[in-house]
C-alpha cells in the first residue's frame, strides 16, 4: 500500500515537525478525508505525491508529514507491546495504578465481546 492508495479511516505514521525538532517519535493517526492530491490528517492536509504537509509555511518551518502504516510495522509494535506488558512488576504499581489498568482492560472487553 502507498499513500495514493490510502482511503478514510486507515492508519497512518504521523511525524510531527518543529523549529526544534530534527525527527520525533510517530503517532498513529487516522485518514479523515482523501481526495485526488491530498490525505486530511488531523485537520491537516497532506500531500498524496510526497507525504509533507501542504503549509504555506514550506520552506520556513518544518512541516509534519505521514508515511503509510504497515501490517509488518503494526505487527512489531504489536510485539513490543506484549514484550512490554510481560516486564510489569505488577506487584510494584499502586492500587490506584492497578485501578486505571483494570479499568481499560475492562473497557477494553466491552468492546470486543
Amino acid at each position: 500500500m502507498s499513500l495514493e492508495d490510502l482511503k478514510a479511516g486507515d492508519e497512518v505514521l504521523l511525524y510531527c515537525g518543529g523549529a526544534r525538532k530534527l525527527e520525533t517519535i510517530p503517532q498513529i493517526e487516522t485518514v479523515e478525508q482523501v481526495t485526488p492530491s491530498f490525505i486530511t490528517v488531523k485537520n491537516k492536509k497532506f500531500r498524496k505525491s510526497d507525504g509533507t504537509e501542504h503549509s504555506p509555511f514550506n520552506g520556513v518551518y518544518s512541516v509534519d508529514r505521514i508515511e503509510e502504516y504497515t501490517k509488518e510495522e503494526r505487527d512489531k509494535d504489536r510485539e513490543k507491546i506484549l514484550c512490554l506488558l510481560g516486564m510489569i512488576k505488577w506487584d510494584r504499581c499502586s492500587n490506584e495504578e492497578l485501578s486505571d489498568i483494570l479499568f481499560a482492560i475492562k473497557r477494553i472487553n466491552n468492546r470486543i465481546f
